[in-house]
Formats: structure tokens, sequence, C-alpha cells
């Protein structure tokens, strides 16, 4: 018997062949799991988790999310940064730290749901390779984006879907195994509204195959309905500025906003096709190994909602296709191992290929720019500018880019100054909307984000401060200055002209400003001017 039979066909009897496949399958567990803690505290993760983890430490302080800090996501993602906040604190390390060890941790308790829950659908060997799978797709995959929402979304999905697979089988089902589902489902779909479209077509397909069988109230939906019902409760009470400060601006301002966005229309379907082409190889390997397994069918749907919800959102950013890429992989090698167990050697040589493509384009490319570029990109000549400035320099970057605005300012711990992650929301404020209701949120939010950008600057003036100029596509070609559309604000102009130089350019359509003299004093301004 060869070791990779023995890996691969879990059929056989427990011979030391199996044994020795089973501690190496320990060894590569252990050795993923140390792999992806080791990284995620060597890499710096890129802005919006940097954002993710300074709302909760303002939030922590006292600060109230969409007042003091302005955020265009419901509060739960914030909320749920609020443990490792708090733990850094208690240990004396940073919050990133705390999640990148409370990851690892979630890791397993993951793995060894899916382990459980799959013990009667997959054979032994198949499984375990599997999970290896999952655990790449989990930690190493999202490396630079870990704790990103589609993170959370990736283990919700695998979970959901394994349970529905083993309920549909009649497989028994541990209480473990299904409270840790639960609660990832829990947490996981409630992050995005169009993150229900997993749970939503998995059940429309058990009801497909079930019929009369079919039971929609379970142990598992009781449980998700709870959870949302609970979840609204607490953003009626906790966040009601979500829906009154921040839902009129994601009406007429978010859709503009986004990789797609810098391209023209007739360009943008082809870019999001183009982003997500990785899916074709799964479907392909599951369409020539003819894979019927009712494990592969269910991933297969959950792979196809994941991808609706890629395509729903038109933003084309690298953390958004996390899940898709994650069941991919996880996908390619479950049908991988399975060729290799019935000897189709051409089939799995296949996969294998396919693998490569997968991981070179989700894993390799991805990782590779994170090292190279110590996080996420940022303008070189931007970088080098905050560096030299002091440390205890106040530097208001006036960019609609939040890498620009916010990301290297924090990491390079410098004092931040506006409550805004950016300027992102001015390109879609400019643009002029048709329906009449939406123009005057448009008006209304525009002339809001110019108050709010004004009281931050003037009651904790910077010592110097950067404006962008550019032109993207919105509903139209719209051009935008930073500065000047803050200045259309006379007092402020007139502030600002008596207290600031220009000092030089910076290159990337971005320029500096200095102060003239002395610093003025910090005022105490509104919550909400």
């Amino acid at each position: 018997m060869t070791l990779t039979s023995s890996l691969l066909s879990g059929s056989r009897s427990a011979t030391w062949s199996q044994t020795t496949a089973t501690a190496l399958f320990s060894l590569a567990l252990a050795g993923i799991l140390i792999a992806g803690l080791w990284a995620m505290l060597q890499l710096t993760p890129t802005g919006d988790i940097v954002w993710r983890l300074y709302v909760a430490e303002q939030v922590a302080q006292g600060k109230v999310i969409y007042q003091d800090v302005i955020e265009t996501n419901p509060p739960l993602w914030f909320w749920a940064a609020l443990p490792w906040h708090y733990l850094g604190q208690m240990l004396g390390v940073t919050p990133y730290q705390v999640l990148a060890v409370g990851v690892t941790g979630l890791a397993m308790a993951a793995l060894w749901a899916f382990n459980s829950l799959t013990r009667d659908l997959i054979s032994l060997g198949q499984r375990q390779v599997i999970l290896l799978a999952m655990a790449i797709s989990y930690l190493i995959l999202p490396l630079g984006e870990t704790g990103q929402r589609e993170h959370a979304f990736f283990v919700a999905s695998v979970l959901w879907t394994t349970l529905a697979v083993a309920r549909m089988e009649g497989k028994p089902i541990s209480s473990a195994a299904l409270l840790i589902t639960l609660a990832f489902s829990a947490y996981g779909f409630a992050l995005k509204h169009v993150f229900v479209l997993v749970p939503l077509l998995i059940e429309g397909c058990m009801m497909a195959r079930l019929r009369r069988a079919y039971r929609p109230i379970r142990f598992e939906t009781l449980g998700l309905g709870a959870a949302a019902v609970l979840y609204t409760v607490a953003l009626l009470l906790f966040a009601q500025d979500f829906f009154s400060r921040i839902v009129p601006m994601v009406m007429v301002a978010y859709s503009n906003f986004g990789p797609v966005m810098q391209l023209a229309p007739s360009k943008r379907l082809s870019f999001i096709l183009g982003t997500t082409s990785f899916a074709i190889v799964p479907f392909v390997m599951a369409l020539l190994a003819w894979d019927k397994r009712s494990l592969t069918l269910g991933f297969l749907v959950t792979l196809t909602a994941m991808l609706l919800a890629i395509w729903l959102q038109m933003k084309g950013w690298r953390y958004h296709m996390l899940a898709a890429q994650g069941l991919s992989l996880m996908l390619v090698v479950s049908i991988g191992a399975k060729m290799v167990a019935e000897r189709r050697w051409a089939v799995a040589v296949l996969a294998a290929v396919g693998l490569a493509i997968l991981s070179h384009q989700a894993i390799y490319k991805p990782i590779n720019r994170v090292l190279l570029t110590k996080g996420q990109p940022v303008f070189p000549t931007l970088r080098k500018f905050v560096k030299n400035e002091p440390q205890d320099s106040r530097i208001a970057i006036l960019s609609i880019s939040p890498e620009h605005a916010f990301y290297i300012v924090r990491i390079l711990e410098r004092p931040i100054i506006s409550r805004h992650y950016g300027m992102w929301m001015l390109v879609g404020l400019e643009a002029p909307q048709m329906d009449p209701k939406k123009e005057a949120f448009r008006k209304m939010e525009l002339d809001r984000v110019r108050r709010e950008y004004v009281a931050d600057l003037t009651c904790r003036p910077p010592d110097v401060v950067i404006e962008e100029y550019g032109r993207v596509f919105a509903n139209r070609l719209v051009s935008f200055n930073t500065l000047t559309y803050l200045r259309e604000d006379p007092d402020f102009d007139a502030w600002f002209g008596k207290h600031y130089r220009f000092d030089k350019p910076l290159g990337y359509r971005q320029f500096a400003w200095r102060l003239k003299g002395e610093r003025p004093k910090d005022q105490l301004c509104e919550r909400n001017p």
C-alpha cells in the first residue's frame, strides 16, 4: 500500500501506512496553523483592517460611531472587534496581534466542526486533504486581509453548506458541531446583506431535493432567525445614526466608489467577470470528474451564491473574492483527491493544473503584493513625505483613497485628524442624480461632509494639509479637487488662506500645504456640525 493511496482513499483498515498518513496530516495541519499565525503577525494588515481596529478603539474610548467616527458599514463588524481591543489592552499587545491569535483559534474550531460534520460523508483520507485545503483557505489565502467580512463569510458558508448536506443525507450531527456552525453563520451572514444569498440558495436546494420531507424549522434556522432579530434590535437601539446619517450617503455615493468606477461604464462588467474567472476552474473540474457527491454539489451552489454577491456589489476589490477563492480551492482539492483515490490520473493531473492556477492567482500574487508594498499600495512619494515629518506632526491628507487619507497616517503612527476614513464619497456626491429624492440627499450630504471636514481641520488644526485632484467616472466623468471643495465654504477659505501656504507638489496629483507660523489653538467643536 502506497502512502498516497492510504492518504487519499481512507477505505482500508488501520495499518502502519494509514497511521503514518494520519501523522503526516497532523504535522501538515500544525505547519499551516503555525505558518499562518507567524505570517499574520509579520505582515502589515491592509487599510480596512487597520480602520476596523481603529474604530473599535475609538468606540472603546467613548466615541460614538457614525458621529465621532464616520463609517458606511453596519456596526457589527466593529462591535466584534471590541474584544480584540480589550484583550490587547489587558495583555499589553496590539489588537491586531490578538486578532491573529484569535483567528487561529477560530480556525481550529471551524476545522473541528467541518471534520465532525463530514465524518460520515467523506472517507478519512479525502477528508484530511480537504481539511488541509480549508486551513490554507482560511489562514494563508487571506493574508493581509485577515479579519475581513468575506473572511468570516467563507467559514460560515462552508460550515452551513456542510451542515445542510449532512441534514439531507440523514447523517448524525453532534451538538458541538451544530453550535459552532450556528455561531459562525449567525455572525458571518450578518456582515453584509448579500451574504444571505448562501443560506437562501441552500434552503432552496434542500426544498427542491427533499420535497415533502423538507423541514424549514430546524435548530440552525431558528438560531439564525433569532440572531437576525437580536441584531436588528441592537441596530435600532444603539446605531440609529446608521439609518439617519449613513444610509442617505450610501444611496447616492457608495455605488460610485471602487476600482470598477475608475473604468468606463462599458468596461465594468467585463472587469468584474474577469476578476471572478478563477471560479471557472472548480466548475470545469466537477464536470470533467462528473463528481455528483452531495457535498460537491452543495459547494458549487454556495460558490454560485458567492459569485452573485461579488457581481451585485460591483466593486472589484481583492477581499471581495476571498470567500469564493477559498471555496474554489477546497473544491478543486476535493475533486482531485477523489480522482487520485479512483486512479483517474488524467483528471487528477488536470485538477493539479487547476490548483496551480488558483494558487498563483488567489495566494501567490496577492501575498507577494502585500510583501512588496508592506501592507497596501501607497504612493511612494506620499509615504516618504509622511515618514519624514516629525512624529508629533499633524498631517491631514484630503484624498478620495482611504489608503492615502487614513491608512498611511495610522501605520506611520501620526495623529489622526479627521473622523472620516477618506473623502471617497466626494466622487459620488459631485455627480448629480436624476432622481429628485436622491438629488436632495446628494446636496445634503455634500454640504454635511464639507461641514464635518471643516470642523475637524479647524478644531484640531494640522501642521500639513495635502490636497488631491483628478477625474474619475461616476455616472459621468467627474473632476474633483479635495481642497477646493472645502474652500467653497467662505469662512474656511479665509481661515485656510490666513494660516497656510503652498509647500510643494508630491506627485500623483497631490500637493502639500504647510502652516505659515504657529499652529492655531485647538477648539472644542460640535459632534454634528
